[in-house]
């Protein structure tokens, strides 16, 4: 009975883990302020520190220990607790309680378990068995694969399609996919283990990020084994009053794969053939609206990081494993800048592409990137040495090089400025934007005479909720966006949420926008405490 218990042994959250430390962290420090307020001593064991349980006060005593059964049994024989709390401390400490039920520790020293019943926790713990359970008390379970080769997640990605959309929407036999010339086949392309979890069945227990990252992955991966999508084309005339007007597209005959996933297109959003409703020789239509568009010629869009590596896979030019460090370089460079989606070059990724073309022609083209990888392959499969491969090589880059470094001797390359609204404190000229090894910087152009820098603000339309200036978006030395007062060290007002337009109801301060996967929106304006869901 509770009455009798005088003393509860806790066993802690232990070594830090992903998703755990936080969570049970908290959890068992509530559980000993709780035994706290009932007058029950408490026995904490845990090796971690760095965890609020183990901060002093908390428990009556703590032992830095490993949560294992052999730890555990020697502070049992030692505190003589009355009961035991298992189910504060994660898979560690339920793995440990269950190991001393089973060998008799707990009934040698007659150590009581509090709160979930050892048998439950054994009988959830094991799948198989807690089906057993389930079965006995007429509860349905839904069949899950833990897929490990290509072939299991096929069939079981087959038997979800069967099942949510009917077997029409399977192929006549599983697909089958040819690799691409320069694919890493020692690396298999990423797939949902567990095809029967859907995005949705998941989504509570995901960030906003891991949400969009896993139905990606999953639809894509459902969709390329499900049936072809049948359209057809269609070419409509429409005759109103002296003028003839065309239409077309094309009618949706059986969705197919389109049902669950439709790839996304980057730059112009305007397509020739669009999906038409369903129509009849003689209808008659009603008119909704009536617009004229006038088309100009467009240039060609700019590359956004999908479209790039795109090219560069056309173009034989590097591996998957390459794309990502390539346009992460060429960002950190500042060659070019996000502007958007797309990836919009800089004045200095100009220059140095100008510089390179007049002087590297022969190394700066698709065609040389393309034809190393093709060496390379070469080399790899035995077929080229990889001496003479790089001798080839560097005897043509190493005179390319000596005639560049002739022809541009006591030359400097010069990076056009940009000139700026900003007026130089000190001598009265506009500022322009000039690059260093940090970044974009305010630089006076009356240097050398004048010597005035200043950093590029970037201002938003949030006001400091403690001295009422402008809050500015900057970035922390990790490079990780925060925003400030423009006063600082005057004001020390900083957030890492990020400001909106709109206005407290309470207060009439600038509301601010926290993400996440608890994400809400909120004031920050002390003593306020407003705040409301996205």
């Amino acid at each position: 009975m509770i009455q009798d218990i005088k003393k509860v042994l806790l066993l802690g959250s232990g070594a830090l883990k992903i998703g755990e430390a936080g969570e049970f962290d908290y959890s068992g420090s509530q559980a000993l302020k709780a035994l706290k307020e009932e007058g029950i001593k408490s026995v904490l064991i845990n090796p971690n520190i760095a965890t609020v349980q183990t901060s002093e006060g908390v428990a009556d005593r703590v032992y830095f220990l490993p949560v294992t059964p052999f730890f555990v049994e020697k502070v049992i024989e030692k505190a003589r607790p009355d009961g035991i709390l298992l189910s504060f401390g994660g898979q560690t400490a339920l793995n440990c309680g269950v190991e001393l039920y089973k060998s008799g520790v707990l009934e040698k020293y007659n150590v009581q378990v509090l709160g979930t019943p050892v048998q439950a926790i054994i009988d959830t713990e094991d799948r198989e068995l807690f089906v057993e359970r389930l079965d006995e008390i007429g509860v349905n379970t839904i069949k899950s694969h833990a897929c490990n080769t290509l072939d299991e997640a096929k069939q079981a990605a087959a038997e979800y399609i069967k099942g949510k959309y009917g077997e029409e929407y399977l192929p006549p036999s599983p697909r089958e996919y040819k690799s691409k010339k320069n694919a890493q086949d020692a690396h298999e392309a990423i797939r949902p283990s567990m095809p029967e979890l859907d995005p949705e069945r998941v989504k509570s227990s995901l960030t906003t990020d891991q949400y969009k990252v896993y139905k990606l992955i999953w639809e894509r991966f459902i969709a390329s084994q499900m049936a072809n999508a049948l359209l057809d084309t269609m070419s409509a005339e429409i005759t109103a009053g002296n003028c003839t007007f065309t239409a077309s597209g094309y009618s949706v005959k059986f969705k197919g794969f389109s049902v669950l996933h439709v790839e996304s297109k980057d730059g112009n959003d305007e397509e020739e053939n669009k999906e038409l409703p369903p129509l009849e020789e003689g209808d008659v239509l009603k008119v909704k609206s009536l617009g004229g568009n006038q088309h100009f010629t467009q240039p060609p869009s700019r590359y956004t990081e999908a479209t790039l590596i795109k090219t560069l896979e056309e173009n034989g030019i590097g591996r998957p494993s390459t794309y990502a460090p390539t346009i992460t370089t060429i960002t950190s460079r500042m060659y070019v800048e996000r502007d958007g989606k797309q990836l919009k070059p800089t004045v200095l990724g100009e220059v140095t592409t100008e510089l390179m073309k007049d002087h590297f022609s022969n190394i700066v083209n698709a065609k040389f990137t393309a034809n190393m990888e093709t060496n390379l392959d070469d080399v790899e499969k035995g077929e080229k040495d990889w001496k003479a491969t790089l001798k080839d090589f560097y005897e043509e880059f190493d005179a390319t090089l000596a005639k560049a470094e002739v022809a541009m001797e006591g030359k400097r390359v010069k990076i056009p400025s940009e000139e700026t609204d900003v007026i130089c404190d000190e001598c009265g000229k506009n500022m322009v934007i000039k690059i260093g090894r940090f970044g974009k910087f305010l630089a006076c152009p009356g240097f050398p005479e004048c010597t005035n820098t200043k950093k590029i603000v970037q201002a938003t339309k949030g006001v400091c909720p403690l001295c009422g200036n402008t809050v500015i978006a900057q970035k922390s030395k990790k490079g990780r966006n925060f925003f400030g007062c423009e006063k600082y060290p005057e004001c020390t007002f900083m957030t890492w949420n990020t400001p909106i337009e709109d206005k407290c109801p309470k207060c009439s301060s600038t509301l601010f926008k926290k993400g996440g996967k608890a994400g809400k929106i909120l004031c920050e304006k002390p003593g306020c405490g407003y705040e409301r869901g996205l």
